[in-house]
C-alpha cells in the first residue's frame, strides 16, 4: 500500500524562510540620554557645567570653570549634531540642557591641571608621612601600607 500523504509545510522550509530568519536582527533598547553630546574634536574634551542653580545664576561656578580654561561648545561648531541648544539669554546658541551647559578644554591644559594636583597630593602625603613618622617610638614602630583590598561574597558568618 502506497501512502500519499504530502509533506507538511513545517517539515519543508523554504529556503527563503530559512535566510529570512538568518537575517533578523536582534532588537535591544537603550534609553535615551538627556546629556547627549556631539563627538570630541581630537585634542579636546567635553564636560557638562552648571550654569544656574535653584533658579539663580551660578556665577561663582562659571568664573571659576572659565579662570581653569573651559569654553562654551556653540551649535555652531558641530552643525551636524542634533540636540538641545539654548535659545534665549545669555547663553544662545550653546548646547545645553536646562541648567547645564557643554563646555571644552584642550586635552594638554587638563594633563597639566592633573600634573599639578598629582604633585599637590604627593606632596602632602609627604607631609603626613613625616608628621606620622615623627611620633614614631622604637618600641612601637609604624608601619606604612597602603594597598586597598576589596572583598567580595562570603555572607555573613556567625560564630555558633
Amino acid at each position: 500500500m502506497v501512502d500519499n500523504k504530502k509533506p507538511s509545510a513545517a517539515a519543508h522550509a523554504t529556503r527563503e524562510t530559512e535566510t529570512r530568519k538568518a537575517q533578523e536582527r536582534e532588537y535591544t533598547y537603550t534609553p535615551p540620554s538627556q546629556l547627549d553630546s556631539p563627538q570630541e574634536k581630537p585634542g579636546t574634551k567635553h564636560r557638562w557645567v552648571r550654569i544656574s542653580l535653584m533658579g539663580s545664576d551660578d556665577d561663582r561656578n562659571m568664573s571659576m570653570r572659565r579662570r581653569e580654561g573651559w569654553e562654551v561648545v556653540r551649535a555652531e561648531e558641530f552643525p551636524e549634531f542634533v540636540g538641545p541648544v539654548h535659545s534665549e539669554g545669555r547663553f544662545t546658541g550653546v548646547i545645553g540642557v536646562g541648567d547645564l551647559i557643554l563646555m571644552k578644554i584642550d586635552e594638554r591644559l587638563l594633563a597639566a591641571k592633573q600634573k599639578y594636583i598629582n604633585q599637590k597630593t604627593d606632596r602632602l602625603q609627604a607631609a603626613m608621612d613625616s608628621n606620622l613618622f615623627r611620633e614614631e617610638d622604637p618600641r612601637m614602630p609604624i608601619s606604612v601600607n597602603r594597598q586597598s583590598r576589596v572583598a567580595t561574597g562570603g555572607g555573613l558568618r556567625f560564630d555558633d
